[in-house]
């Protein structure tokens, strides 16, 4: 019986961290069903829910019942939109529906994890350990793709896990002599470690950073400000208007916690010395014989990604033009289309096949009732933790807010990372209500 009491803690430690460990990726899969990809973080997180249910039924029970009402709202929304979907197939008998289901199913194993997560609140710490193991990784990755892309080759995981919008890095003669899917192809190097493409590494990128800044998770520690500027580096060198919206999330969390007094000297001195020793070992990793990088490559990189968030920029009319497009249906049809839907639909009247925003996505899906949903969820959570006043509670308002951002100018969506997000939201939450509970009693 000894035993077995010593294995249920480990086993449940073992889950939270392959939870947070296999959220930093979004290219693993285990099998596909129709055309959609089961990733091995949705099969960890059924069986998480299972083994967690069965040993505490009732706690789970419980957290089912007490879902925050927010998320209630917006899963209400989804569901009301299959109304949606049967009036625009009654207009289009010809469109297929099951992108619905489809999404349901992905949708209702997101939520297993984030059920999970909240059951496994005692071992918070080891999810943020895989999350730090799977940054680790993401960067190795990443710096692998670059230094092959300079000596005039490419690295990737597309053959083993094929699948479209899986986007490679790859010098344009090499295409040449390949038999990818031309649509999929960049010719030049973009840092997208274990996703599909640099928006989504990017995003998640911003999204640990600021996890690990919450939970203070190798507090000034060399390796993590090592990992993090080189990481940080890889984005910047990928000439991406998405490295804007990262710097922009850590200045805000800096902001959002830092104590009135500000920096010490010595403190500052600290800081100065990491940052310019891990710049320097960025430098020598990537200053290698065979390639090309030098300190104007950076200059101009850092140009480009400030470039990248104009309109007027050549990849960004094209979104424009995809949004117009989206605009367009949602206004054809303002009660929406229904849940995941919108590619299909999009797909049936025209040239286009995504919206660019998560918020045009949910407008399009499910109507002015989804949108109002999904930004009382998002704003909701954002004010109750900041009115919680501690550090970890504003670390994770501020990387739900940032986000969101992403998913405007992204539509990355409700990824893995985000649901742990919200589920490290709502341990926080309840912390503190069960506190203000027990200082009522008193």
């Amino acid at each position: 019986m000894a035993r077995l009491k010593k294995v249920k803690p480990l086993s449940e430690r073992a889950m939270a961290y392959w939870l947070g460990l296999l959220s930093t990726q979004g290219i693993i899969y285990v099998f596909k069903v129709g055309n959609t990809y089961i990733n091995i973080e949705l099969l960890v997180g059924l069986m998480a829910f299972v083994l967690l249910t069965l040993r505490h039924s009732g706690e789970m029970i419980g957290q089912i019942k007490k879902t925050d009402t927010t998320i209630k709202v917006y899963l209400l929304s989804i569901l009301i939109s299959f109304v949606d979907v049967v009036i625009y197939f009654i207009q289009d008998r010809s469109i297929k529906v099951q992108s619905y289901f489809n999404g349901l199913v992905m949708l209702m194993l997101s939520i297993m994890i984030y059920y999970s997560i909240i059951l496994l609140k005692k071992y918070q710490m080891a999810v943020i350990k895989g999350i730090w193991h799977g940054l680790i990784i993401n960067v190795i990755v990443s710096a692998l793709q670059y230094i092959f892309f300079q000596r005039g080759s490419y690295f990737t995981f597309n053959d083993l896990f094929p699948q479209n919008g899986f986007y490679i890095s790859i010098p344009w003669t090499v295409a040449q002599t390949k038999s990818y899917d031309p649509h999929w192809l960049i010719y030049s190097y973009r840092a997208q470690g274990m996703f599909l493409e640099a928006s989504y590494f990017v995003s998640a990128l911003t999204t640990i950073i600021l996890m690990l800044a919450a939970f203070e998770f190798k507090k000034n520690s060399f390796s993590k400000i090592i990992i993090t500027i080189i990481a940080v580096f890889l984005s910047l060198i990928s000439s991406s208007g998405n490295f804007v919206v990262l710097t922009f999330g850590i200045l805000v969390y800096w902001f959002a916690t830092r104590k009135r007094t500000g920096l010490t000297r010595k403190q500052f001195v600290f800081y100065m010395i990491l940052f310019y020793l891990a710049l320097g070992c960025a430098f020598f990793i990537f200053e290698q014989e065979g390639t090309d990088f030098s300190i104007g490559t950076l200059t101009n990189s850092l140009l480009e990604s400030f470039d990248g968030v104009k309109v007027s920029s050549g990849g960004n009319q094209t979104r424009v033009a995809f949004m117009l497009a989206a605009m367009k249906l949602f206004l054809e049809n303002p009660l929406g289309v229904g849940y995941n839907m919108s590619s299909t639909v999009l797909k049936s009247v025209g040239s286009t096949y995504a919206t660019f925003s998560y918020v045009l996505t949910v407008l399009l899906e499910q109507g002015l009732i989804g949108l109002i949903a999904y930004i009382y969820l998002i704003f909701s959570h954002i004010n109750r933790l900041r009115i919680i006043k501690n550090k970890k509670s504003k670390g994770l308002a501020v990387g739900i807010f940032v986000t969101w951002i992403f998913q405007v100018v992204n539509g990355t969506g409700f990824t893995y990372l985000f649901w742990i997000l919200l589920a490290f939201a709502k341990i926080e939450m309840n912390r503190t209500d069960n506190a203000f509970k027990e200082e009522q009693i008193e």
